[in-house]
């Protein structure tokens, strides 16, 4: 195998590969960048066993040829490297990577051992704009759940009707919800998809404008972007019911400015980022507070206007929570309804209802803030 390639193409491609290999696991093999040199073409695959990631870039090929390389060192030497063409060598079981005066040699594994990208029949399908998906995506993303021992609530949920198309997360502190009319945008469909291969098609190289073409069976997605390609393992299991999760009435509300609202939780939390992010919110008719406290580093407090409809109430958030929440809203004004210190609250712009999230409160905690 000998082959040439430009840095900045090799770039763009481990950009897309290099995350999917490189996370914890005890496979030497699942911890590798699978290189293939074809005619004209550089293939890069990366693979966890579940997701896999794969790149095609032009280069200038001597000889084919295929070999499995250390994904996170690979990607240090090639970042490392400046501009230009690099050269790619194998022999006998040694990858030598050549630049200018730059002259690199890693132990590399066969390509025998390395996972192949499953080929399935697919039997639905969705088309959204890049530009679309990801800011549909960003909506509800960020409540999804870190913790493995719920593997189901580690993906977003897709529903598709042919008429709605739902997007749904939630790590059981908080339910993020994003609703949209979408009437032929592909068939019927539901399914949860990895955070983790989410995040893998967001690196596709398509412009916003063009199309991002998912494609479902029961088992996986998998999204073709020509150059490019993505299949991953669906989470397996049944997603909550959500829609329990929503309180079918609230007697109070606050409506407040986004913008002024983030600020000002934002230097609340320099103090309560070490108190568990809690926030305390005391709630009057034209105000609320916002409090924080850290017995070791002391107190913060700040009051913000609302509109308010029956308001008065204490009660504690996460906030790092709540603005992941903000960030995810479009709109200006934003709408918190509640019932009690001890229930979930509602958060949504005052206009879009489509787009909402559940956030549980927190324990006020102890003492006065």
């Amino acid at each position: 195998m000998l082959a040439r390639c430009s840095k900045k193409d090799l770039i763009e491609a481990l950009n897309l590969v290099g995350p999917v290999s490189t996370g914890r696991t005890a496979s030497p093999i699942l911890q590798c960048i699978k290189l293939n040199v074809g005619p004209s073409v550089l293939e890069l695959t990366g693979c966890d066993g579940e997701l896999w990631a794969r790149r095609d870039i032009f280069a200038t090929v001597e000889s084919e040829g295929g070999v499995c390389v250390p994904g996170k060192l690979f990607m240090d030497i090639i970042n490392a490297l400046p501009e230009g063409l690099i050269t790619l060598q194998l022999e006998n079981n040694t990858l030598y990577i050549h630049q200018h005066g730059a002259d690199w040699r890693l132990h590399a594994l066969p390509v025998d051992d390395f996972p192949e990208i499953p080929e399935q029949t697919y039997t639905a399908n969705m088309n959204l704009p890049m530009g679309e998906f990801i800011n549909t995506i960003e909506k509800v993303v960020f409540a999804v759940a870190t913790d493995i021992t719920r593997p189901i609530l580690t993906g977003v949920l897709f529903e598709y009707d042919g008429k709605h198309l739902s997007l749904v997360a939630t790590d059981s502190h908080r339910l993020a919800v994003t609703k949209n009319e979408k009437e032929g945008i592909g068939s019927e469909v539901k399914a949860v998809v990895p955070e983790k291969a989410i995040q893998a098609i967001k690196r596709l190289p398509l412009d916003l404008e063009q199309d991002v073409a998912l494609s479902f069976n029961e088992s996986r997605v998998y999204v073709d972007a020509g150059c490019a390609k993505v299949t991953a393992q669906l989470l397996a299991g049944e997603f909550p019911k959500w829609e329990k999760a929503v309180p079918a009435n609230f007697e109070r509300s606050w409506v407040l400015d986004k913008q002024e609202f983030i600020n000002h939780l934002k230097r609340v939390l320099i103090i309560g980022r070490d108190n568990a992010n809690r926030v305390r919110f005391s709630g009057g008719e034209e105000s609320v507070v916002l409090s924080a406290q850290c017995e070791e580093k002391g107190n913060a407090k700040e009051e913000i206007p609302v509109v308010s409809k029956n308001g008065e109430i204490d009660v504690a958030f996460n906030g790092k929570f709540l603005l992941d929440v903000l960030s995810s809203m479009d709109e200006d004004g934003i709408k918190i309804q509640l019932n009690d210190a001890s229930s979930a609250a509602l958060v949504h712009g005052v206009e879009d209802k489509n787009h909402f999230c559940i956030l549980m409160p927190m324990s006020l905690g102890v003492g006065v803030y």
